[in-house]
């Protein structure tokens, strides 16, 4: 799609709609916090029903009036969240090996310069949500190249062909990352006039998309496994805790432990996926302390992202993840007292029926007392790419599981809240 430099009519017309909202008595839209293993607003229970649309801020093949469209349509089917790339760094490209989305209309172009026209198109998208009642997840860095990732700061702040993983550890990684987070933290809004810091479309910060290390990078340094992320982890929560006390805040975490737990009934499965399983879910060598994590008093709620088509299970065999992935971590999170919800999870389109396989992902979650679910990518009209065959619209498959699971946290939520 081609990026206009000037407002279309309808893009005008979804602005000042926001606009004259916006100048109306002001309609209160709460804090989500978290209370115990569940959410709360304005002392009612609120479920995270929802999906991902990483590419929302894209100014570039996104276009404002399709921002408008997106919140209206899951509005209307009672979602709650979404989650959004908050970032987009630098302008594409390989950068360390990485092949980053490329885009015209980066949010910040180099380390310390911003795109006023992209933080504005965050504007938008916090203002769309909040007048159609949803809250956004804003993950501000990405361990994977897309929008430029973590490997950017290393590339900008350290140079060319070091390690993705000095930004974890590098000062001078650690403090670029942290005047992003200090930017974005405490804008004020353009079209409503409020503060991020006190938006209540904010669900949470989330520190990064699914933080990790390469393979084997903490055994061949000599480094404690998951020590890296751990400490990353602690020391940015505390700091966006010091900018805003009044928002969640989330790792954006996979759900990799560094051992397996108890799996006595491994022997009703064959041994090859047996062994597959146990590497994708309890990988002690990508960098991530799940049962670690769990307990920084900074994180207020876990997250895990679940594929099971790229672990090798097949919609038969679901079973097995709900017991060994999500009630493994269910009883990790919830023994912290935190709420833990599904924050990706997706079935490619050439699964034979994936609205079964979301629907079998969705029991296991609602069985457990999961907080939420958000599916990998749901979007309001025919996406113009398929995501690797994880995209899908209201009209193809997949939407009829994710609208019974949005009515059916919507209803859980409303009769928590009596």
């Amino acid at each position: 799609m081609v990026a206009i430099s000037v407002l279309g009519s309808a893009a005008l017309l979804c602005v000042l709609a926001v606009k004259a909202a916006a100048q109306q008595p002001n309609i209160s839209f709460p804090t989500v916090t978290a209370q115990g293993t569940l959410f709360a607003a304005g002392g009612k229970t609120i479920y995270a029903a929802g999906t991902n649309l990483y590419t929302l801020a894209d100014t570039s093949t996104i276009l404002d009036e399709e921002v408008c469209a997106f919140f209206q349509v899951l509005g209307s089917h009672r979602a709650t969240v979404v989650r959004i790339f908050a970032f987009i760094n630098g302008y594409g490209g390989m950068l360390g090996g990485q092949l980053v989305d490329a885009t015209p209309a980066p949010i910040q172009p180099a380390l310390g310069v911003y795109y006023e026209p992209g933080l504005q198109r965050l504007d938008l998208i916090l203002a769309q949500a909040r007048r159609h009642n949803i809250r956004v997840i804003m993950v501000l860095s990405n361990f994977w190249g897309a929008f430029g990732g973590m490997q950017w700061y290393v590339d900008q702040a350290v140079g060319m062909d070091q390690p993705l993983e000095l930004f974890y550890s590098d000062e001078r990684c650690r403090q670029a990352f942290k005047g992003y987070l200090a930017k974005i933290i405490g804008r004020v809004n353009t079209i409503n006039g409020i503060p991020y810091a006190s938006d209540g479309a904010v669900f949470s910060w989330e520190l990064a998309n699914e933080p990790q290390s390469r393979v084997y990078y903490e055994l061949n340094m000599s480094l404690p496994a998951g020590s890296l992320v751990t400490g990353w982890l602690q020391e940015m929560s505390a700091y966006v805790k010091s900018l805003d006390a009044v928002h969640m805040v989330s790792s954006g975490e996979i759900g990799y432990r560094l051992s397996a737990p108890d799996t006595a009934d491994l022997s009703t499965i064959n041994a090859t996926l047996d062994e597959q399983l146990e590497i994708m879910i309890n990988w002690p060598y990508k960098g991530e302390d799940f049962a670690s994590n769990v307990l920084i008093d900074t994180l207020d709620f876990m997250t895990i992202h679940s594929y099971p088509d790229q672990w090798g299970v097949a919609p038969s065999q679901l079973g097995w993840l709900q017991r060994h992935f999500y009630a493994d971590r269910a009883a990790l999170v919830h023994a912290a007292n935190k709420p833990l919800i599904i924050e990706e999870y997706g079935a490619r389109e050439h699964w034979a029926d994936r609205d079964m396989a979301l629907a079998s992902m969705h029991a296991g979650a609602n069985a457990l007392g999961l907080a939420g679910t958000l599916c990998w990518q749901l979007f309001a009209s025919p996406p113009a790419s398929s995501g690797d065959g994880y995209n899908f619209c209201f009209d193809e498959p997949g939407a009829h599981a994710m609208l019974q699971q949005f009515r059916f946290l919507a209803s859980k939520g409303a009769a928590a809240s009596v």
